[in-house]
């Protein structure tokens, strides 16, 4: 399975949305793990427009105020969804990777900068 993980760092100019493009064609990605958003909300036109294809899973948490927001997303030709458990900074992604045949758990974290914070 070939996972690319990113702390993004605000996913908001169209500069980053043309580079994450061109990392899922280039390394064949088949999930997407992208800390550090800095959105409160996403919809289904952001994630095709991010990936560039609309036969895409995913999941979002936004955090506090877009702080800390997390998406995960996969390609549904090579992941099949089955379940999520999502909390403070994290979403558990649970299915079956339909090419290897084996069913696995994507976690995708992101720890706060700050100290006290990331002890939590």
């Amino acid at each position: 399975m070939i996972i690319v993980n990113l702390n993004i760092r605000g996913l908001g100019g169209e500069v980053k949305a043309r580079y994450l493009n061109h990392i899922v064609s280039k390394e064949g990605a088949e999930f997407l793990c992208l800390q550090e958003t800095k959105i409160s909300s996403f919809t289904e036109a952001r994630c095709y427009a991010l990936w560039g294809a609309n036969n895409i899973g995913w999941v979002f948490n936004e955090g506090i105020n877009g702080t800390g927001s997390i998406v995960t997303m996969w390609h549904k030709e090579a992941f099949s969804y089955e379940n999520r458990v999502a909390g403070t900074g994290f979403i558990a992604v649970l299915g079956y990777h339909l090419k290897e045949k084996f069913q696995c758990m994507v976690v995708n974290v992101y720890a706060s900068c700050n100290f006290k914070d990331k002890v939590e």
